[in-house]
């Protein structure tokens, strides 16, 4: 079903679980505070959001949002197991002063016209990333230790960091492990700091 379910300025939702990967809850919001208290949670929005606050913290529970236009905006996601977000023709920014936008065990993040900024990273605790920032570039600070590569299961398939013509910055307070390509392309430079290992 290809029709909206949710149409409004904001969304206050508290449920035990939200969509499927297949089947997201599709909504058209300003922004979105959730709760999934023994599941997943799963939307699909139609023209960019801010997320004032994902939960998702049952054991394997996972949040995946998606905007289909425009940008999505992290203030705050937390998820015991994986993190999936995607801005198919905008970014994936910080949409807060937060000091952690995303707390997860994996995260993969897919977006066309980038990831952060180079002067507002997205802060993250997880311990494996994946992402494709497109023409905007990655730009990401972890605190602990951070594996490049190696998400399974995984929803969107991406190998390692990737951009198109434009940075990759990545930030780490803990070791830095690249176990998949870290790769960029024309202009674009890649910056990585580890305050311990890199490897």
């Amino acid at each position: 079903d290809a029709s909206l379910d949710i149409v409004a300025g904001g969304l206050i939702l508290n449920a035990q679980a939200t969509g499927t990967p297949v089947a997201p809850l599709q909504t058209s919001l300003a922004t979105l505070t959730a709760v999934s208290t023994q599941g997943d949670l799963y939307l699909q929005e139609t023209d960019g959001v801010t997320v004032l606050s994902a939960t998702a913290t049952a054991a394997g529970g996972d949040v995946g949002i998606t905007t289909l236009v425009g940008n999505l905006l992290v203030h705050s996601i937390q998820a015991s197991g994986l993190v999936t977000l995607v801005a198919t023709s905008g970014s994936v920014l910080p949409g807060g002063s937060l000091p952690v936008h995303i707390t997860a065990t994996n995260l993969e993040i897919q977006a066309a016209t980038g990831i952060g900024s180079p002067g507002t990273p997205l802060s993250t605790v997880v311990q494996k990333l994946e992402a494709a920032g497109g023409s905007g570039g990655v730009f990401v600070a972890n605190t602990g230790n951070l594996q490049i590569g190696g998400i399974s299961p995984s929803l969107l398939g991406l190998t390692g960091l990737s951009a198109s013509g434009s940075d990759i910055v990545l930030v780490v307070t803990g070791d830095l492990s690249v176990v998949e390509n870290i790769t960029t392309t024309g202009a674009g430079a890649i910056n990585l700091l580890a305050q311990r290992a890199l490897s």
